[in-house]
C-alpha cells in the first residue's frame, strides 16, 4: 500500500514535470528556432519586452530628420524606437533600438530608465532576456554585453549575427554618453500564446 502511494506520487510529479516549459523560456508552448531570418525578410518589431528590469514597449519605426545642413533621426517619444535601415527582429544582422532613460523637460518618456541596471546584473552572473515580438512571430534574445561611449563615438555598426543593440542616453541630467547593450539571438517562436 505505501510503496504503491510513493510509486503513484512521484509518477504523478515526474509527469506534471515533463509539461512544463523550459523556465529560460519566456513564451510557454510555443515551436522555437535557433537560425537568424535572412536580412530584409522579416517583419518590424511592434514590442520590446524586458522582463527582468520591468520594460515592456511598444516599438515604432523612427523617420529621419533633415535638419539642412545635416540629417538626424527623430527620438522615440515614450516608446522604443528603432533604426528602419536595420535589421528587424529575427534577422541575421545587427537590430538598433533606442529609448529614453527618461525626459523631464520634453516629456518623452523613460521606457530605459532600468537599462543602467543591466551591467550589475550581468557582473552578477544573471542572464537578462529580451524579448520582441511583430505579432507573427516572437524573438528571445540574450543580453551579452554592456558599455558606455561618448555620444560623439556612438557609431551603429554590425556583427554579421542575429544580434539586437539597445541604447539610451547617460548620465541622468546630463546624457553625454551612450549606453549600448548587445544581446544575441537565441531562438524565435511562432505565437501560440499571447504575451
Amino acid at each position: 500500500g505505501r510503496v504503491l502511494l510513493l510509486f503513484l506520487l512521484f509518477l504523478l510529479f515526474f509527469l506534471l514535470m515533463l509539461g512544463r516549459p523550459p523556465r529560460s523560456t519566456p513564451f510557454p508552448y510555443a515551436t522555437l528556432f535557433r537560425s537568424g531570418l535572412a536580412l530584409g525578410t522579416g517583419s518590424p518589431a511592434t514590442r520590446l519586452i524586458i522582463p527582468s528590469i520591468a520594460v515592456d514597449s511598444g516599438v515604432d519605426e523612427l523617420a529621419i530628420l533633415d535638419l539642412g545642413g545635416s540629417r538626424a533621426y527623430e527620438t522615440p517619444a515614450n516608446t522604443v524606437g528603432h533604426i528602419p535601415e536595420t535589421a528587424n527582429a529575427g534577422e541575421t544582422g545587427s537590430g538598433w533600438f533606442f529609448g529614453h532613460t527618461e525626459s523631464p523637460i520634453q516629456g518623452e518618456g523613460s521606457v530605459f530608465l532600468n537599462l543602467s541596471k543591466i551591467p550589475g546584473m550581468l557582473q552578477n552572473g544573471e542572464d537578462v532576456f529580451v524579448v520582441t515580438s511583430n505579432g507573427e512571430r516572437q524573438y528571445l534574445y540574450r543580453i551579452t554585453s554592456s558599455r558606455v561611449v561618448p555620444q560623439e563615438e556612438m557609431a551603429l555598426h554590425d556583427t554579421g549575427k542575429s544580434t539586437i543593440h539597445l541604447v539610451s542616453c547617460v548620465p541622468r541630467l546630463v546624457y553625454d554618453r551612450s549606453e549600448e547593450h548587445t544581446s544575441e539571438l537565441q531562438s524565435q517562436a511562432y505565437i501560440e500564446c499571447s504575451l
